[in-house]
């Protein structure tokens, strides 16, 4: 197979021997490896290297079998003699890493001779697969399910059996004739997800200074993360051509100017630091800035998780609002009822009392009749008793 391996390292490290991004491979056994160390752990480019050379020497494509060779790997690394700092306080700070133990990701792959393509992954570094027209990608085919990938091998955590089968994901691909292959680290990784003709570009990359105009083209214009980059592109199943392009030995990024100052609370340091000591202090300082890097990838998710926590919340809220309204509208709607069914009764009871009042007008009017009947009546008698009285015969004289 055709092999062209792509690497720089982050500008944080200033040289590339300070690279924790590493690789392996074997023409032979057609296997290869990338394992990428995690900045806050414990000498992470030592780990990294360990895992990616013990794989190629030994692959394993089952994760029991793979837990297994790692284990050994993490017993091996801890019997490493470490020469720590001087300086107590940053000896401190690197014994309380080693206790912690030393983190990358994984990544190997292995074509056999039935020109299958085996994979097995742990954490986010990707395949990606160029065929005709379209792109393959393993295990991640989108920047959401790369960056769900939460797994790392950690040696404390292997030495503990903390790390289980399950921290794995394994693919097994049929390659076609004119395949091309690539095993990125993750911030390639998410660059070609994001924009997959990077894939292409990268097919185009034959020496370090495209390599390096191409990724600070990137990083300028924030597409790319400032992270060491790893590559390994497989072409070509007739050849056996290799081409690793990564710095020179003379190649170094500038240092930046804020890690050259010197707080003045640190002054009284001076006389008892040497150069070597400032050089630690610096890639301390350096590590934890790629702390802070790292800690600010994982608060993307914790903000997407707030913002739909906040608008969750909101909608509630208007659904509690919106439920008020409406039982106010009802409590309204039901005092408007009783008010109405009120004045109903009012006017039931007034329709009532005009009903009596003109009961007792038509009784009242009766009687009046009545009355006037029978006065008239006591009229008359009167009037003829008095015609009566009046017109008495007279009496005739014998």
């Amino acid at each position: 197979m055709a092999l062209k391996i792509l690497q720089l390292h982050k500008r944080a490290s200033y040289k590339y021997n300070y690279i924790q991004d590493k690789y392996a491979y074997s023409q032979e056994t057609r296997c290869y490896a990338i394992a990428d160390g995690a900045t806050q752990s414990f000498n992470p480019e030592l780990w990294a290297d360990l895992i990616t050379k013990r794989f190629i020497e030994n692959p394993a494509f089952e994760p029991d079998a793979l837990i297994g060779l790692f284990k050994s790997c993490a017993e091996e690394f801890s019997k490493l003699k470490y020469e720590f700092s001087p300086n107590p306080a940053i000896a401190s700070l690197e014994r309380d890493k080693l206790k912690r133990g030393a983190t990358s990701t994984f990544i190997g792959a292995i074509i056999k001779n039935d020109n299958t393509l085996s994979i097995i992954s742990c954490g986010d570094s990707n395949t990606f697969i160029l065929r005709s027209d379209k792109i393959i990608s393993f295990p991640s085919t989108s920047l959401d399910e790369l960056d769900e990938k939460k797994h790392f091998l950690n040696t404390a955590k292997l030495s503990d059996n903390e790390i289980n089968k399950d921290f794995f994901v394994q693919h097994v691909i049929h390659l076609q004739q004119g395949d091309t292959i690539i095993l990125a680290s993750d911030a390639l990784s998410r660059l070609m997800l994001k924009n997959p003709s990077t894939c292409n570009t990268l097919l185009q990359i034959n020496d370090f200074e495209n390599l390096h105009t191409f990724c600070l083209e990137q990083w300028e214009q924030r597409w790319l993360e400032e992270d060491d980059i790893t590559a390994i592109i497989i072409q070509d199943i007739h050849s056996e051509a290799v081409q690793e392009i990564f710095p020179p030995t003379d190649f170094s990024f500038p240092k930046e100017k804020e890690f050259e100052f010197i707080p003045s609370e640190l002054n009284y340091y001076n006389n008892e630091l040497t150069g070597n000591d400032m050089q630690q202090l610096f890639q301390e300082i350096t590590r934890l800035r790629q702390d802070l890097s790292e800690i600010r990838k994982d608060s993307k998710l914790q903000k997407t998780l707030l913002i739909i926590c906040v608008g969750l919340i909101t909608i509630l809220n208007l659904f509690f609002l919106y439920n008020n309204f409406q039982n106010k509208e009802e409590e309204k709607i039901k005092r408007l009822e009783s008010q109405v069914q009120d004045y109903e009764a009012k006017v039931e009871e007034k329709i009532t009392e005009i009903k009596k009042l003109k009961d007792k007008i038509e009784n009242s009017e009766k009687k009046t009749s009545t009355d006037k009947i029978q006065q008239d009546t006591q009229i008359d008698t009167i009037q003829n008793g008095l015609k009566k009285e009046t017109v008495k015969p007279k009496k005739h004289k014998n």
